[in-house]
Parts: structure tokens; C-alpha cells; sequence
């Protein structure tokens, strides 16, 4: 039985953008954070020391740590858009999901390609002010955007989750 379909769910470079930070792992995440706390307890101490040397030296790492993901995921992103264009001789794929009792299908329109999600296998939905993301416990994601689908259609579909006992969660930001 058919829960929900959503049609024309655009996959590119921008909708890409909107998602990238959910690509990297909390650890990943955590240790930069960390790092970069670190680097500013260091700038501070050695300012309060007056050794502007070691000032300079904190503020750069701080500096590397701090634009670090913001480039690692930049690249990622160009690297999954070069694999788009030579999969599918384009920059944007069109896709319809498929919400049943069994899991989620995937279809690509341009080459009929049914992909599909089991239930059990997705660890937690992440919900954006734009996008809603699924994560497996293999770490595969998909998502669709918010527009794409009815608000009474997405009230549906979290009470089906919650019943399947998976976790959904709002996200405050597209960062975290």
C-alpha cells in the first residue's frame, strides 16, 4: 500500500549545498569543534602573555580549523556533481519516492532506475527549514525538498515514522 509519493524531486548542485554538512560524521564535526575551541583558549592565553608569536600561530590554526569543512565539503560536492554528469550526462537527476509499508523507492525518471530503503534500515529523518533528509545506518542518505510534498501529507508521514519507531528529528539549523 501506497503511504505517499513524492514527484519531482530535484537532485543538484544547490539542493546538494543545502544538505553537504550532514554527509560528515559527529565525531568529524565534534573534533573540529574541539580544535577550533582549543586554538581560540590558546590565542587568548597567549595574548594575556603578550607573546604575539604564539597569537599568530593560534588565530591561523584557528582559522585553518575553522574554514576546513567548508572546503572538504565544497570538494565533495563538485566530486558528486562530476559523477552525476558521467552517470547521467547531466548536472540534475530527477527522482520520485515512493513511501510504502516496506520501505522507501527511489526512481529515477531518466533511466527508470527503483532503488529501495527498507524501513528498518534508516537510522533517523532530519527535518530542515527546506529539506527533509533520510539517513541509513550504512550511511547512505536521501532527501526530498519540503515544497514537493503537502504539510497534512508530511504530518502523515512523521506519524508513520514514529510508529516504525525511528527517530525524527527538526534541525535548528542546515549545519547540525
Amino acid at each position: 500500500m501506497e503511504l505517499l509519493t513524492v514527484k519531482n524531486n530535484i537532485i543538484n548542485y544547490s539542493n546538494l549545498k543545502k544538505v553537504r554538512f550532514f554527509f560528515f560524521h559527529f565525531i568529524y564535526k565534534f573534533f573540529v569543534l574541539c580544535g577550533a575551541v582549543l586554538a581560540l583558549l590558546a590565542a587568548l592565553i597567549s595574548v594575556f602573555n603578550g607573546d604575539m608569536f604564539d597569537f599568530i600561530k593560534s588565530s591561523l590554526v584557528l582559522v585553518i580549523l575553522c574554514i576546513l569543512p567548508f572546503v572538504q565539503s565544497e570538494v565533495m560536492l563538485k566530486r558528486l556533481i562530476k559523477l552525476q554528469k558521467e552517470k547521467y550526462g547531466s548536472d540534475q537527476v530527477i527522482t520520485d519516492l515512493i513511501f510504502d509499508n516496506d520501505g522507501i523507492i527511489s526512481v529515477e525518471q531518466s533511466t527508470q532506475n527503483k532503488s529501495k530503503i527498507m524501513y528498518k534500515d534508516i537510522k533517523q529523518v532530519k527535518e530542515t527549514k527546506e529539506i527533509i533528509l533520510f539517513i541509513t545506518k550504512a550511511g547512505y542518505t536521501t532527501f526530498f525538498e519540503r515544497k514537493n510534498v503537502e504539510s497534512n501529507d508530511l504530518e502523515k508521514l512523521k506519524q508513520f515514522f514514529d510508529k516504525q519507531n525511528i527517530l525524527w528529528e527538526k534541525s535548528i539549523c542546515n549545519i547540525f
